[in-house]
């Protein structure tokens, strides 16, 4: 027997297929989503009278929430200058600060350029005391020289 299939039956069977996968994806999703809903009833059950005491509290709940949010807009009324007058403390210390910073940085700047002059001068003054020496030994050595020279002169004569 042969039997001959085109390609319109092999997409036919394909689909079918992906249709059965579908129904059986479906069928799980179901039965895990009865399994889920069976447990959210037993807690319901199991918590019905908190649940009653505690939609009963909900409105004297709701009255606390009010008072206190009329408690903290006064409060916040209140305090609000006194803010105003902490924050704009705060600004003139912050000021103040930074002016002194600034000063001590220009002083310090100061005594660094200070430091820099000093150390120049005496590295200054050593090169040319090292300089003076060195010239006075050479005149030293002449006049050693022309002491010399004059004996020798005297002692020809």
């Amino acid at each position: 027997m042969d039997v001959s299939l085109t390609i319109n039956d092999l997409f036919k069977i394909g689909l079918y297929i992906v249709g059965i996968g579908a129904l059986g994806y479906l069928i799980v999703i179901f039965k895990n989503l009865a399994k889920l809903i069976s447990k959210i009833s037993g807690i319901v059950e199991d918590n019905e009278e908190n649940i009653n005491a505690t939609i009963k509290e909900v409105p004297e709940i709701s009255g606390n929430i009010n008072s206190i949010t009329k408690n903290a807009d006064i409060a916040i009324k209140e305090m609000t200058p006194d803010i105003n007058g902490i924050v704009k403390n705060a600004n003139d210390i912050t000021g103040k600060i930074g002016s002194i910073t600034d000063t001590a940085e220009q002083t310090a700047m100061k005594a660094l350029d200070t430091a820099d002059l000093t150390v120049d001068a005496i590295a200054d003054a050593a090169y040319s005391l090292k300089f003076n020496i060195k010239n006075i030994n050479d005149y030293i050595q002449i006049i050693g020289d022309v002491i010399e020279r004059v004996k020798i002169i005297i002692k020809n004569r």
